[in-house]
């Protein structure tokens, strides 16, 4: 190969790189971009939108601000637009996407339908939770506290597109007749792609590989070949996530990784359901939602004992949750809810307690997440609990659930928790059950 093919060989990877980028760049843009950037501001009446952009740098209040700009929009769209709510909630949407937190979610009305629906055991789609796995925003900061970069093609180059993953199956639904387990990532869906920045960085790598001469260009060449008929037909995580967990009809094909080995499956979309209170192979299985604390009480009077099985228990209520360790636990400091704001942890704290708290024994796995791991991970603070099974889930963040006039909503992460004392390595037993 002569220099000069060399060279332009070189600069072809480099441009299918950057094509690829600049795609999913586009993908996520069209989510994240701001309106003003799409539209052509009327200089002479609405200058208030300019104020922002003169040399001196004079500032505007966000309410004149969002007044101006849905003023805007009324008079210069080539639709009428008569829907004040619904752009209340496209602020609102945009707003939480700008976060950049795979935690932090708009749903639309019919998909906040469905994830009410699944918080009280009730479920459309396949019969799963899914979750968008990467890590957040503030998770990525280094000791210089740079935040991490918000061009996209830069974030998928670093890996900071999240993938979807599988985080609870329910029990005799459609996936788990199919065979899906917990931690299975959702790869391709009716012959679309699932975006993961895995292929990215793999093509990435190459690139690089061969600009420093270590392998041939064929190589190169054939993973540009590969990704390229995958862009053809990608499917962002959000909406891959959509596809398998709304409706109940119609059948979906899905390609799932499992510890790097693809299967293939059919599942046909089903409603089903689990039950929200009741006796397990002998131990009291509950979801944590406004009438746990009220079941558990009476389900617990007189016990000195009590098993209780948090497995399946994804994304309950944190308040319910404070409720239930209430009836289980005396009163205490049971660790802290922390934020990034510089300001003092709020303590998680137990009053008019359980001052005769039976002995527990708690069963969890992967499927105990959010406010259930929560509740393990305090108990397991003060011994008051023992651990049995595998390990809980790892994101202990305090999620708040909001609900919009349109039926839109949203789930906001306000705080993270953090055990009492050396608790963060929790110790687990085999669960013989």
């Amino acid at each position: 190969m002569t220099k000069g093919q060399t060279t332009q060989n070189i600069l072809l990877a480099g441009a299918c790189a950057l094509g690829v980028g600049l795609f999913f760049g586009g993908l996520q843009l069209r989510d994240r971009t701001d309106p003003l950037q799409r539209v052509q501001r009327r200089e002479a009446s609405n200058e208030d939108l300019l104020a922002s952009r003169d040399q001196k740098g004079t500032e505007i209040p966000l309410g004149d601000f969002y007044n101006a700009m849905t003023d805007l929009l009324k008079h210069e769209y080539v639709e009428a637009i008569t829907d004040d709510q619904k752009l209340a909630s496209g602020a609102v949407r945009g707003m939480i996407l700008s976060l950049g937190d795979p935690r932090c979610t708009f749903m639309d009305a019919k998909e906040f339908r469905a994830y009410l629906n699944a918080r009280m055991g009730n479920y459309e789609g396949i019969g799963a939770e899914f979750g968008l796995r990467g890590s957040a925003p503030t998770a990525q900061k280094t000791a210089s506290s740079a935040e991490p970069s918000d061009d996209p093609r830069e974030a998928i180059m670093m890996g900071h597109v999240p993938y979807l993953a599988v985080t609870m199956v329910v029990p005799g639904g459609p996936a788990d007749k199919a065979g899906v387990k917990p931690g299975d990532i959702v790869s391709d869906i009716d012959g679309h792609w699932v975006v993961d920045d895995a292929e990215i960085v793999r093509f990435d790598k190459a690139r690089k590989l061969f600009a420093d001469k270590k392998i041939p260009f064929a190589t190169v060449s054939k993973l540009q070949k590969d990704l390229r008929l995958k862009v053809e037909r990608a499917l962002m995580p959000a909406k891959a996530k959509d596809r398998l967990a709304l409706g109940t009809m119609g059948q979906v094909a899905v390609v799932w990784k499992r510890l790097g080995v693809s299967r293939k499956t059919v599942i046909q979309k089903a409603p089903s359901a689990i039950v929200p209170f009741g006796v397990k192979n002998g131990a009291l299985a509950f979801r944590f939602d406004s009438q746990a604390a009220g079941w558990l009480k009476e389900a617990i009077k007189g016990k000195p004992e009590i098993t209780l099985d948090l497995r399946n228990n994804v994304d309950g209520d944190f308040g319910a949750m404070r409720k239930v360790l209430a009836v289980v636990a005396p009163d205490g400091t049971y660790g802290t809810l922390t934020t990034r704001r510089h300001e003092t942890p709020e303590r998680l704290t137990v009053r008019d307690g359980n001052a005769h708290a039976p002995k527990i024994v708690l069963r969890v796995d992967r499927t105990t997440r959010g406010a259930a791991a929560i509740f393990a991970r305090a108990l397991e603070s003060r011994h008051l609990a023992t651990l049995v099974g595998g390990k809980v889930g790892d994101d202990l963040s305090v999620k708040e659930v909001i609900g919009l006039p349109d039926g839109t909503g949203y789930t906001l992460v306000t705080s993270e928790y953090r055990p009492s004392g050396d608790a963060a390595k929790v110790a687990l037993v085999e669960d013989k059950s």
